[in-house]
C-alpha cells in the first residue's frame, strides 16, 4: 500500500511519501524545521489528521503513551499526541 503525507501550512504545502521508516523519517524532520517558520501545520495521512504546533511551556503528556510531547504537538480527534505515536499510526 502507498502511503502519503499531506503537509500543508499557510501559503504552501508538500506532499511526501510515507511508506517506509525511512520515508517516515523525513516527513518527521521536515515537520519539524517546518513547525519553527510557521505556526501551525496540518498533517494528513492515512485518512487521518493532525494539527502540528510548537508547544509552549506546557507539560502535557501524549494522549496514547503519557510521553512528554517535546517541542511540538500532534492535535488530532480532540487529543494531543508525540512524534513517535503518530508515526506508529501511519504504519
Amino acid at each position: 500500500m502507498y502511503v502519503t503525507a499531506h503537509i500543508s501550512f499557510a501559503g504552501g504545502g508538500l506532499i511526501l511519501p510515507a511508506r517506509t521508516p525511512y520515508d517516515r523519517e523525513l516527513v518527521f524532520e521536515y515537520i519539524e524545521a517546518s513547525a519553527k517558520h510557521h505556526a501551525n501545520l496540518q498533517l494528513s495521512a492515512k485518512g487521518r489528521h493532525w494539527t502540528v504546533s510548537v508547544k509552549i511551556a506546557r507539560r502535557e503528556p501524549c494522549f496514547k503513551c503519557s510521553r512528554s510531547l517535546r517541542d511540538l504537538a500532534y492535535r488530532g480527534n480532540g487529543q494531543n499526541f508525540c512524534a513517535q505515536c503518530v508515526g506508529h499510526a501511519l504504519m
